[in-house]
């Protein structure tokens, strides 16, 4: 028999999370990446963790690629928070979260003075480490 709260999708694995510069990952290398993911009907929730070796010369807004499933595009309302450690980043990014939008890109942003700026090539380093726990809803 079939229940209308019957569980008829569930998925786990991994993702290759990639930071991006303005579009572009030249020069980009990596000590460490790697993403999880849980994919209960709709719902995703994803995790991943980016070591830089080198953040390479690309400049530009920052934005992750590489999700498990695209966002659903009728539901941009979702977000996570991410987290820089200390040795990453020149500038406090209080509020620094991840906007997963259905182009399947996290773009990267953080709580300015007055609004939400961009994360940018500026804000990482060499050896910059960010992680973070997205929660979102597939196509």
């Amino acid at each position: 028999t079939g229940a209308a709260n019957k569980l008829d999708d569930y998925e786990e694995g991994t993702w290759t999370p990639a930071l991006y510069f303005g579009g572009s990952t030249t020069g980009i290398t990596y000590t460490n990446r790697v993403g999880y993911y849980t994919k209960i009907g709709r719902m995703v929730y994803a995790s991943f963790n980016i070591l830089l070796s080198d953040k390479g010369a690309q400049t530009g807004d920052a934005t992750i690629i590489g999700l498990p499933f695209p966002q659903f595009s009728a539901s941009q309302h979702s977000a996570a928070k991410i987290v820089f450690e200390a040795n990453g980043v020149s500038a406090n990014l209080i509020g620094a979260y991840a906007m997963p939008w259905s182009d399947s890109k996290l773009y990267l942003r953080y709580q300015a003075a007055t609004d939400y700026d961009p994360i940018t090539n500026a804000h990482f380093n060499d050896s910059t480490n960010i992680f973070a726990m997205i929660t979102y809803q597939a196509t």
